[in-house]
C-alpha cells in the first residue's frame, strides 16, 4: 500500500510539472519577425521619390530647353515655350522597357504641370502617370510638390503630397501610400547639376502593404533623397500597425544601396527593397 501511495504521488508531481511547463510555454509571446509592411513602405516611398526627381529635372528643362535632360532614354516635350507659365512637360519613356540614367527600367508617360518655375517660391508641380512602370511595377496616383518660401537657412521649403498613391508590383500585389509631408531643398538648388540636389523630408503618411496590413508612418530623423542616388540614403521612420509592436526603419547614414534596417523591439533585420 505504501508503494502504491508513493507511485501515485510521483504521477501527480509529474503531471503538475508537465502542465505547469506547458502553461509557461503557451504564455510566452510569439516572436514578431514580420518586416513585410516596412519593406513595402520603403519600396513604395522610393518609387515616388524617383518620380519627384524626374519632375525636378523636367522643371529644369521647362525653364530652359537648352538644358540636357538626364533621362536620355525618354522624349520630353513642352506645351509651350520654355520659361513661360503655366506649362506642361510630358516625359515619354515609350511602350517597352528602356534603361537610362540610374539603372532602372521604365516605360509609359509622366506628365508634370508647372504653375511657375520649379525652383521658385509659390510655384507648384503636379505629377501624374499614364501606364507608367518602373522595373515593371506600375505607378498610380498624383504627386504634388508645392513650393512655399525661403527659410532662414536660405533653403526652399516645400510640401510633398502623394494622393491615391499605389504601386502594382510585378508579382501582382499592390501597396498604397498617401500623405502630405514637408520637404526642404537643402543643396543644389542654385545649380543645374542633378548630382548635387538634396532634399530632406519629414511628416506623416498612411499606407497599406501588399499583404493588406494598414499602417501609419511617422518620420523621425528626416529622410534624405538626392540626385546622386536612386534610393533614399538616410533617415528613420516609425511604422505603427494595430495590435503589433512599432517597426523602426533606418535608411542608413548616406550609403547608396537598396537595403534598410528594420527594428522590432530589440531585434534588428536587414531587409532588401522591392525592385
Amino acid at each position: 500500500m505504501k508503494s502504491t501511495t508513493k507511485f501515485l504521488a510521483l504521477i501527480l508531481v509529474i503531471g503538475i510539472s508537465f502542465f505547469s511547463c506547458k502553461k509557461k510555454t503557451d504564455d510566452e509571446p510569439v516572436l514578431d519577425t514580420d518586416t513585410s509592411a516596412a519593406r513595402d513602405y520603403a519600396s513604395t516611398e522610393t518609387v515616388y521619390t524617383d518620380a519627384q526627381d524626374i519632375a525636378v529635372e523636367a522643371g529644369k528643362y521647362a525653364a530652359n530647353s537648352s538644358y540636357t535632360f538626364p533621362y536620355s532614354c525618354a522624349t520630353i516635350s513642352l506645351s509651350g515655350a520654355a520659361g513661360t507659365y503655366p506649362i506642361t512637360a510630358t516625359v515619354d519613356f515609350g511602350t517597352t522597357n528602356t534603361t537610362c540614367f540610374n539603372g532602372k527600367t521604365r516605360k509609359g508617360t509622366i506628365t508634370v504641370v508647372f504653375t511657375g518655375a520649379y525652383d521658385q517660391p509659390s510655384s507648384q508641380m503636379t505629377v501624374t502617370f499614364t501606364n507608367f512602370y518602373v522595373n515593371d511595377n506600375k505607378v498610380n496616383g498624383t504627386l504634388t510638390i508645392s513650393n512655399l518660401t525661403i527659410n532662414g537657412s536660405g533653403n526652399l521649403t516645400q510640401t510633398y503630397a502623394i494622393s491615391s498613391g499605389s504601386v502594382l508590383y510585378s508579382d501582382g500585389s499592390t501597396a498604397t501610400l498617401s500623405g502630405s509631408l514637408s520637404m526642404e531643398w537643402t543643396a543644389g538648388r542654385g545649380t543645374l547639376s542633378y548630382t548635387d540636389d538634396v532634399f530632406m523630408i519629414s511628416g506623416n503618411a498612411t499606407g497599406v502593404s501588399t499583404s493588406g496590413t494598414s499602417y501609419s508612418m511617422t518620420i523621425g530623423n528626416r529622410i534624405m533623397i538626392s540626385g546622386a542616388c536612386k534610393y533614399i540614403t538616410q533617415g528613420t521612420v516609425t511604422l505603427a500597425i494595430s495590435g503589433k509592436e512599432n517597426r523602426t526603419i533606418n535608411f542608413g547614414t548616406g550609403a547608396c544601396d537598396n537595403s534598410v534596417t528594420v527594428s522590432i523591439g530589440s531585434k534588428e533585420y536587414t531587409v532588401a527593397l522591392r525592385e
